[in-house]
Order: C-alpha cells, then sequence, then structure tokens
C-alpha cells in the first residue's frame, strides 16, 4: 500500500514537471517562432533569412538550447525571495570559480533545486524498482535528496580549488613577461595588454577584464582591488597591493616587478617541493592495501599450504 502511495507521488510529480516544462518550451517556441517570422517579413530575402536564424538556432549546443532556458525559468520562479547574503557570497564564488557556464547565482541557485528534485525522484524511484518497502524508498529518497543537494555545491567548490591552483601556476610566468615588458619602457596597462595577448589563462582573463574596466574610466587603484577580491588568491592580492603602494610612494615600478616574480617562483618551487614530499605518504596507502598482499600470498601463500598439510597429517 505505501508502495502504492510512492509511486503514485512520484507519478503525479513527474507528470506536474513534464507539464510545466513542456508549456514553457511551447512559450518560448512561439516566441522563437514569432520573431523569425518578423525578421522573415524584412527585406526580399526573408525566407532564406528565416532559415539561416533558424539553423542557428538549431546549431547551438544543447544545454543552450534546452538546460538553459528551464534553469532560467526555475530561477524567475524560485529564488526571488533568496537571503541576499547568501546571494552575494554565491556571487563571491562563483567569480572565484571563474563563472562555470556563465551561471549567475539565482541560476545555480535552480541548479541546485533541479538537481534536488531530480535526484530525489530517482532515487524514490529506484528504491521501488528494487524493493517496494516502503523504508527502503524512503532511504534510497533520502540519499537522492544529499547527493543533489550535495553534486552542485561539490562541484562548485572543485572549480574554485582548481581555478586558483591554475592562477598560482601562471602568476609567476605572466610577472616575468610583465616585468620584462615593463623594463623595456612600456607602462603597467600596456604590459598587462602584452601578457592578455602573448599567454592564456584564468589570470589573464581576469588582466583583461581589469583593462576593460580602466578603458571605461574606473580607477587602477579600484580595479586591482576588486580584482583581488573576485580572484580570491593570495599570492594575487600580494601583487596587487605591492602595485597600489608602488604607485603611491612613487617607487620604481620594473623594481617591484622583478622581486615580486622572484618571491612567487620562489614560493611555487617551495610548494612543488612540498607536495614531492607529501608523496611517499599518499603512496603508502595503496602500497600497503593492494601491493603488500598481494606479495605476502605469493611468498608465504605455499609455505602456509605446506604447513597446513604437515599440521593435519597428510603429509607423507
Amino acid at each position: 500500500m505505501s508502495s502504492t502511495i510512492f509511486l503514485l507521488i512520484f507519478v503525479v510529480t513527474l507528470v506536474g514537471l513534464v507539464i510545466v516544462f513542456t508549456a514553457f518550451d511551447t512559450r518560448r517556441d512561439e516566441d522563437l517562432q514569432d520573431r523569425l517570422d518578423r525578421l522573415g517579413s524584412v527585406g526580399a530575402g526573408g525566407e532564406e533569412e528565416v532559415q539561416s536564424k533558424f539553423q542557428e538556432e538549431l546549431n547551438k549546443p544543447f544545454a543552450e538550447r534546452v538546460v538553459m532556458p528551464i534553469v532560467r525559468f526555475v530561477s524567475d520562479k524560485f529564488t526571488k525571495k533568496t537571503n541576499t547574503d547568501y546571494i552575494t557570497t554565491l556571487r563571491t564564488q562563483l567569480s572565484q570559480a571563474g563563472y562555470p557556464g556563465g551561471l549567475r547565482p539565482q541560476e545555480f541557485i535552480a541548479v541546485q533545486i533541479i538537481a534536488v528534485v531530480g535526484a530525489t525522484l530517482t532515487g524514490i524511484l529506484v528504491g521501488i524498482l528494487i524493493n517496494k518497502a516502503a523504508i527502503l524508498t524512503v532511504l534510497s529518497g533520502a540519499i537522492g535528496l544529499i547527493t543533489g543537494a550535495l553534486v552542485p555545491r561539490y562541484y562548485l567548490l572543485s572549480r574554485i580549488t582548481a581555478r586558483r591552483h591554475d592562477i598560482e601556476l601562471q602568476l609567476p610566468d605572466i610577472l616575468d613577461l610583465l616585468t620584462v615588458a615593463v623594463e623595456a619602457g612600456l607602462g603597467f596597462d600596456a604590459g598587462l595588454s602584452k601578457c592578455v595577448e602573448k599567454m592564456e589563462g584564468p589570470l589573464t582573463e581576469e588582466f583583461d577584464s581589469i583593462l576593460r574596466e580602466i578603458r571605461m574610466g574606473k580607477g587602477r587603484k579600484e580595479s586591482l582591488k576588486d580584482a583581488g577580491e573576485r580572484i580570491g588568491v593570495h599570492d594575487v592580492d600580494v601583487f596587487f597591493s605591492a602595485i597600489i603602494q608602488a604607485e603611491a610612494l612613487g617607487v620604481s615600478l620594473g623594481k617591484v616587478l622583478r622581486v615580486q616574480s622572484d618571491q612567487l617562483r620562489q614560493k611555487r618551487k617551495q610548494r612543488a617541493e612540498e607536495q614531492a614530499m607529501k608523496s611517499p605518504i599518499k603512496m603508502m596507502l595503496p602500497l600497503v592495501g593492494c601491493i603488500f598482499p598481494t606479495i605476502m600470498i605469493v611468498l608465504l601463500g605455499p609455505a602456509i599450504l605446506r604447513a597446513m598439510k604437515i599440521f593435519g597429517g597428510q603429509e607423507q
């Protein structure tokens, strides 16, 4: 009886989601067709333009055509009353992760909602299919709920960690190029532009954002401070602070960059040595758990079998 109730709840919920998303997709298709019709009504070659625009829409990735409209729909409907402090924290984390998928904070919350609902329904369905016991169905649904809640957060935090690691590795090389450019006579902004032109990576993308803000009229000091908060890497904060202080005190920018470059390269070397020192400890677990038991079986197995025969009275 209880399994029937859970199955009925699952079916009703699934049908409701399908109806909502289908209605939304239908409205979206109608809006798209209206836009294409308006485009087609302009000019003599309107039909070819309609076909071109329609084909352009179809050539977009599946995530952009289907997934993102659903995410935006859920974001508009269910994230309007989200706590402002949480939105601010999430915006900072998304900026530190490089805005994966171009998601805004509200859209990431929508992804979390969709993941929780989808994983919970999947867990309930799996519990019903495996065993009709109510306790197992509830347990599998709870596991799906926890999984759906944790996976988006884990993905975001892993992206933040990976991006910070890439920035820490790239920063000394970029500073070397920036130092050479400044010592050759270029200004700081021109040196940053040269780094953006010659190198690729998350840090050069942030430098490009800084240059765009400066060109739009924002002060260099404010741009560097905002970029430091946006990146969230200690070495970058130290570098930007040194640049700001050098400009305020009138210190030679080339000397400051040379000192920063040497210090960061030394820190990168020390981090590499630290990771190398941790390797034997990390290798201990697979060695003890996988390799040593196999060696013991190969070496002591025949001796143990012979001892069993001897003490069992089977030796002739």
